[in-house]
């Protein structure tokens, strides 16, 4: 088994899988490794009864794929695109030939993804954000240290009622966090009084 310590190129991972799918009549993949059907087969034998669905990810780096040592230094890539498909467990294939077939298609699909995103830089139909306005960032900014400020004036220097409040909300917060339970909205149950009210009206 391979040690988590030993370091192998991912060049020469992809040569010994392309390698291996040559003298055994697979498909060559440029941008991935060949997959594991027989893992996956056997997760789904045993998993099939509690899962709903299975999830396929693709990641790939729009500059530079981080190495090892960036993974162990803490170095963030500076843009990473995900694409997502949902699976539902009922289709999902159920014999291990089907299986196998249905993951090596996946993967011819993933691969021509990846090569997609090296010629365009995003996957297919990909929704984009816009880039982080620098004005806009600069007002949250202020709103937050300013109400942070004058919410720890308001709890050291005003009355002893406001102190009791912030307690109480403490209090609240954290026993609803630590409960795990949903309060009843306020606003949402004044609403449907008034539209009732006005409905009673006419």
């Amino acid at each position: 088994m391979e040690k988590s310590w030993q370091s192998f190129s991912c060049e020469q991972k992809c040569k010994k899988s392309q390698k291996l799918a040559a003298e055994n009549g697979l498909p060559v993949l440029k941008n991935v490794l060949l997959p594991k059907t027989k893992g996956l087969y056997t997760c789904l034998e045993i998993l099939r009864a509690s899962l709903d669905a299975v999830y396929d990810i693709t990641i790939a780096y729009k500059h530079q794929c981080p190495s090892f040592v960036d993974n162990l230094f803490g170095v963030v890539p500076l843009e990473v695109h995900i694409h997502v498909r949902r699976i539902p467990i009922k289709e999902m294939p159920a014999s291990e030939s089907e299986t196998t077939t249905w993951l090596m298609n996946t993967f011819q699909l993933k691969d021509l993804m990846l090569s997609d995103f090296s010629d365009h830089g995003h996957f297919p139909n990909e929704g984009t954000e816009g880039d982080l306005s620098p004005l806009n960032g600069l007002v949250n900014f202020t709103l937050v240290v300013a109400l942070t400020g004058i919410f720890v004036f308001l709890t050291f220097f005003s009355t002893i009622w406001f102190r009791i409040y912030v307690g109480l909300s403490c209090a609240y917060l954290t026993s609803a966090t630590y409960l795990n339970f949903q309060p009843f909205p306020v606003l949402g149950f004044v609403k449907p009084m008034f539209c009732s009210a006005k409905t009673k009206e006419l």
